[in-house]
C-alpha cells in the first residue's frame, strides 16, 4: 500500500511539473514610485493617485509591490538596493514611475523629491536624479524572466525654458531608447513629446490621462503586453486630440522575444519560455561596447542610438559584464570585469528565410562627461546569419 501511495505522489508531482513549468510559477515583484510634492521643482497633481492605483492593480495581478511616495534619494536608494537584490532569474519584474522626468544629453533621468533646482547646476541635478538606463541595468543583470518598465514621466522639463532646449536638458519628454533584451518599456508619450496630466476642465487629483487607460487595459489576461501598449497608445492619442487638441502618442520599446501575457499569472509565456539570444535562429550578434576609467574602474555601458534603421529586422541590446583583454585596449586592465552592452540584430519573421542583406548605422555614445562617440556601419547577411562592421567615425 505504501509503495502505491509513493508512486501516486510521484505521478502527481510529475504531472504538476508538466502542467506548470518552472517559469509559470515565478515570483512577481514590482517597484512603484509616485512623486508629486517636490522640494525645489513644480508640484504635480496626479502621481500620488497614479502610484496608488498602479500598486492596487499590480497586487491584484499577483505582484508583491514596493511603493514609495515622494521619496528622497536616500530613501529610494536603500529600497531599490533591497528590491534588486531580491530578484531571481525566473521572476517577472515591473517598475512604474510617475513624476518629473527629463532627458539630458539623450539620457533619461527620473527626478525625486529632493532634486535641486537648475540654479544648483547640472552636476548637482545629475547626482540626485535617477539614471533610468542604470536602473534598467541593475534589474537586467539579475536576469529576470521578463521585465516591464512604465514611465509616466514625459512631462515638460521642470527646469523651465522657452525654446527647443532649456538651461538643463531638452524641453519636452524623454529620449528614445533601443530595445533591451527581455524588457518591455512604455512611455506615457512619444519620444520628445510631453504628456497631459489631465484634460481641460479636470481639476481633481485623479489619474493622469495615460495611467487611467493603462489601468483599464493592463489587467487583460488574454492580451499580450504589446497589444495592451498599442491599445493604450490609440486610446490616449485619440482622447488627447479630440478633447484637448493635443498630440500625445505613447511609445513602447519591445525587447521580449516571444509572446508575453503580462497579466496571466499562471503562464505568461504560453508558447514556452523564449530561447536565449545565443540560441535563437532569428538573432545575429553584432558587437559588444564597453568603457572603463584610467584606473580600470568600470564605467556605465555606452548608450546606443540607431542612426539609420534596419529594413528587415530590429536592434536589441543586452547589458552584460565581461572580462577585459589586451585586444580590447589598455593592457593593465586585463582580467578586470567591466560593464558593457551587447548589440544584436533580430530578423523579422517575414525575412527569416530570405536572401536579403541589411545595412544600417549605429552610434555608441560614451559617458556624458567624456562625450566620446563612435559610429558604425553594419552589414548583416541574413542567409548566413553573420554580420560585419566598419567604423565610420570615432571622436
Amino acid at each position: 500500500m505504501r509503495k502505491k501511495i509513493v508512486a501516486s505522489l510521484r505521478l502527481v508531482i510529475l504531472l504538476g511539473a508538466l502542467a506548470f513549468p518552472s517559469h509559470a510559477i515565478a515570483a512577481r515583484k514590482a517597484f512603484v514610485v509616485g512623486v508629486s510634492a517636490y522640494a525645489s521643482l513644480p508640484q504635480l497633481l496626479t502621481p500620488h493617485g497614479d502610484a496608488d492605483a498602479v500598486k492596487r492593480i499590480l497586487s491584484d495581478l499577483g505582484f508583491t509591490v514596493t511603493e514609495l511616495v515622494d521619496p528622497r534619494q536616500s530613501t529610494f536608494t536603500a529600497a531599490w538596493k533591497r528590491f534588486t537584490g531580491s530578484i531571481g532569474d525566473s521572476d517577472i519584474v515591473a517598475f512604474y514611475f510617475a513624476g518629473h522626468g527629463v532627458q539630458i544629453d539623450s539620457v533619461n533621468h527620473l527626478l525625486l523629491k529632493d532634486t535641486p533646482g537648475v540654479e544648483s547646476g547640472v552636476r548637482a541635478v545629475l547626482n540626485s536624479a535617477l539614471n533610468f538606463h542604470e536602473l534598467m541595468e541593475a534589474v537586467e543583470e539579475r536576469q529576470p524572466l521578463a521585465s516591464l518598465y512604465i514611465l509616466d514621466a514625459c512631462r515638460d522639463n521642470p527646469f523651465g525654458g522657452t525654446a527647443k532646449s532649456t538651461r538643463l536638458g531638452e524641453l519636452h519628454g524623454l529620449a528614445k531608447i533601443e530595445s533591451v533584451y527581455g524588457a518591455f518599456v512604455m512611455y506615457s508619450a512619444g519620444p520628445d513629446e510631453s504628456a497631459l496630466d489631465s484634460l481641460p476642465g479636470e481639476r481633481t487629483a485623479g489619474n493622469s490621462l495615460y495611467t487611467r487607460y493603462l489601468l483599464a487595459l493592463i489587467g487583460e489576461p488574454d492580451a499580450r503586453i504589446v497589444d495592451v501598449a498599442k491599445k493604450v497608445q490609440i486610446a490616449v492619442e485619440q482622447e488627447a486630440r479630440v478633447k484637448a487638441g493635443y498630440r500625445q502618442r505613447p511609445a513602447y520599446f519591445d525587447g521580449i522575444l516571444g509572446h508575453f501575457y503580462f497579466a496571466d499569472q499562471s503562464n505568461p509565456f504560453r508558447a514556452g519560455r523564449p530561447a536565449d539570444l545565443a540560441n535563437n535562429e532569428s538573432i545575429v550578434r553584432l558587437s559588444r561596447e564597453r568603457q572603463w576609467g584610467p584606473n580600470c574602474e568600470s564605467l556605465p555601458p555606452p548608450r546606443i542610438k540607431v542612426l539609420s534603421e534596419p529594413q528587415y529586422g530590429r536592434i536589441i541590446t543586452r547589458f552584460a559584464k565581461s572580462e577585459a583583454k589586451a585586444s580590447f585596449g589598455n593592457k593593465k586592465c586585463d582580467g578586470t570585469v567591466q560593464r558593457g552592452i551587447e548589440l544584436y540584430y533580430r530578423i523579422d519573421d517575414a525575412y527569416l528565410n530570405s536572401d536579403k542583406v541589411d545595412r544600417f548605422q549605429i552610434e555608441a555614445h560614451y559617458s556624458v562627461d567624456q562625450g566620446r562617440t563612435r559610429i558604425y556601419a553594419f552589414e548583416v547577411d541574413i542567409p548566413k546569419k553573420t554580420s560585419a562592421y566598419t567604423v565610420l567615425r570615432s571622436r
